[in-house]
Order: structure tokens, then C-alpha cells, then sequence
């Protein structure tokens, strides 16, 4: 970890605005400043002050990416830090002039597949209630949307069809015959799926525009799961990663959560999970049937998150946190890994009746 106490010749500028967010923050005197390994789409930093660790992300930010992750950021590790105190990192302070934030240094280790049992998924659905609670949702108004988000079916498969589209121009505007080939699968599979899941609909007397009432809105981490998340040292979990999070559909939440591939959840839990979660807001029995028909379409919208690196636009954001990245190597990588989410999609729609 470089010194930076014997004050070094020169400090490139991200330091800088570390440095000159703990000066503005009344922090002690920043000492060190280390990159940890880089993650999906910004710089993070351990720094060590005189007082103690912080963590620091570096946000990316560009002019056709219109999220603000900073503030959608920080303003929901806020809210965690009142609603679940302990299951969020504490926000400690950020510029919005150098695109930074500091924030509670987490001393845990992350979650491999494999790890994760009915102790982790009872604290999962504990930090969900936690953040549910009419008490902490009284005081969220003025949170943003989540990234994404939409409330009926019909929005969900707009969102994911035109996800499906750009990837797939994408593919072939880069020349990529592998891809292509596979995306033009993936598209075959998604046309069969909204025809299913469409007669699915009519059948339970679901239209495909009626949107969850905002009252069935939940509070989301959003991107939920154990991938985004650290087992502190001394006991307990930590839930990371809040960029995307705000007001979403809760079955959006379920479907991502058993989709993500990092650190697969067991389908074992699906029933327990899905009914814990939704019990913590009005109408859970219409929000089950609505989650039994949305799990195949975040498998194809997870397919194509998988499949991002295709995607100029994101691979920018990876190749900004990791400026060392191999773009061949991952683009081989994501595809298998989209392949197995291909077969789970198979899977799921051979028991959807």
C-alpha cells in the first residue's frame, strides 16, 4: 500500500480527491491509499486515516450512463444505516465534483458459491423486512426509482426485449459470430417465453398493464444478493453495492435474486424466500403468482447482463475499474456462464403451467 505520510512526488488525481474529500469532511489525515480488486463498474479504494480504515468508490460516469450512482449511492446507504443499522455500510461522506464517496470500511470476506444456507438466507429476508417496515418506509418518499424499474408485465418484457435488441446489435456491429449465434437463440427462447407467459397471464386473470400498486412497492437494494454482499470477521452480514436501489416491483427483486450467477442461491429456498419477502407487504398471494411468471424473464434478462461486455457502454464501465482487464478472455467467460443461465431458462419454462 503506497505511503503517502513522506508526502510522494507526485499523487495521481484520483488520490487527490481522496485527499481532499477527508480534508473537506474533517477526516483525519489520509496515510495510505490502496486499490482493492476492481469490481463491476467503478475504482474502489481502502484508505487508511489516522483514525482508522474507509472504503472509497470512484464513480463512473459518462454522458450517455444518466444514472447518478453516487447519489442513488449514498442516499440509500443512508436510509439502510437508520432502517437495518449494521446490514449496510455507513456513509461516511462523497464529492460530487470528483465523482467519490467514502464510506465504512467492512472488514469481512466475500461469499463464494456454495456458501450460502438457510443462516444466510435468513438474513437476507431479515434486511429486507428491516428496510420494508412501515416504520423505515415512512421515511422514504423521496428515494428514486430503481434503476430499471417498471411495475407490469407488459413493462417488464419492454425492458427486456430492448435489452435483448441492443445486445444483439451490439454483437454484430463488434463481429462477434459466437455471440450472435447465441443471442439469436436467447431471442427465440424470449418470443416463446412472452407468448407463454402471456397466456399464463390471461389464464390467472392478470392483465399485462396493470402495474403493482404502490402500496406492493418495495424498498430495493436492487442487484440483491450474496454477491454484493461480506461476512463481517466477527459475525454477521453486510449487504454492499446500492447504485441501482430505490422504489422497485418486489417480484423484480425475486427474480434477480435467485438468477445472479456470482453466488448462486439454491432453488430450495425459492418458496420460503419468495413467501417471507412478500409477506411484509399488501396482497403477498397476487405478488407470488406475479413472481412465478417473472423468474423465466430475469433468467433472459440475466443472460443479457451476463452478456453485457458485448456492450461498448459497459464494458467502458468494466475496463474503468479494471484498466488491466482481459476483453477476450471475459467475453469467453460470460458466454459459458450465459449458456448455463440459458439451461436453467429451459428448466423453468418445462414447469411453468
Amino acid at each position: 500500500m503506497p505511503d503517502l505520510a513522506t508526502g510522494p512526488a507526485r499523487i495521481e488525481p484520483a488520490h487527490e480527491a481522496i485527499i481532499d474529500l477527508a480534508e473537506s469532511a474533517g477526516l483525519d489525515r489520509v496515510m495510505a491509499i490502496e486499490p482493492l480488486p476492481a469490481s463491476g463498474n467503478n475504482r474502489v479504494f481502502r484508505v487508511v486515516t489516522g483514525s482508522g480504515r474507509i472504503l472509497v468508490k470512484h464513480y463512473f460516469s459518462r454522458l450517455t450512463d444518466t444514472r447518478d450512482r453516487l447519489d442513488s449511492e449514498f442516499r440509500f446507504a443512508d436510509y439502510v444505516s437508520r432502517a437495518a443499522p449494521g446490514s449496510g455500510p455507513r456513509p461516511i461522506a462523497k464529492s460530487e465534483r470528483d465523482r467519490i464517496a467514502a464510506y465504512e470500511f467492512v472488514d469481512g470476506h466475500p461469499f463464494r458459491a456454495g456458501e450460502v444456507a438457510g443462516d444466510e438466507i435468513e438474513a437476507a429476508a431479515e434486511f429486507f423486512e428491516a428496510i420494508n417496515a412501515p416504520s423505515a418506509r415512512s421515511c422514504a418518499g423521496k428515494l428514486p426509482l430503481a434503476s430499471e424499474a417498471v411495475f407490469s408485465l407488459a413493462g417488464h418484457f419492454d425492458l427486456i426485449g430492448r435489452r435483448l435488441a441492443r445486445l444483439d446489435a451490439s454483437a454484430r456491429d463488434g463481429g462477434d459470430s459466437e455471440a450472435s449465434a447465441f443471442i439469436d437463440q436467447l431471442i427465440g427462447d424470449w418470443q416463446r417465453l412472452v407468448e407463454r407467459v402471456s397466456k399464463l397471464a390471461a389464464l390467472r386473470s392478470l392483465p399485462l398493464d396493470q402495474e403493482v400498486a404502490p402500496s406492493q412497492r418495495c424498498l430495493s437494494a436492487s442487484d440483491f444478493g450474496f454477491h454484493n454482499a461480506l461476512r463481517r470477521r466477527n459475525g454477521g452480514i453486510v449487504f454492499l453495492d446500492f447504485e441501482y436501489a430505490g422504489w422497485d416491483d418486489p417480484t423484480r427483486m425475486l427474480g434477480d435474486f435467485f438468477s445472479q450467477r456470482a453466488v448462486p442461491v439454491p432453488l430450495s429456498f425459492y418458496a420460503t424466500f419468495v413467501e417471507r419477502c412478500l409477506r411484509a407487504l399488501p396482497g403477498p398471494e397476487d405478488l407470488s403468482t406475479r413472481a412465478m411468471l417473472m423468474r423465466p424473464l430475469y433468467l433472459v434478462k440475466w443472460c443479457c447482463i451476463v452478456l453485457g461486455v458485448f456492450d461498448p457502454e459497459t464494458l467502458a464501465r468494466r475496463k474503468f475499474a479494471n484498466p488491466t482487464l482481459d476483453e477476450a478472455e471475459v467475453k469467453r467467460h460470460q458466454l459459458t456462464v450465459a449458456s448455463g443461465l440459458r439451461q436453467s431458462l429451459k428448466r423453468v419454462l418445462h414447469e411453468l403451467h
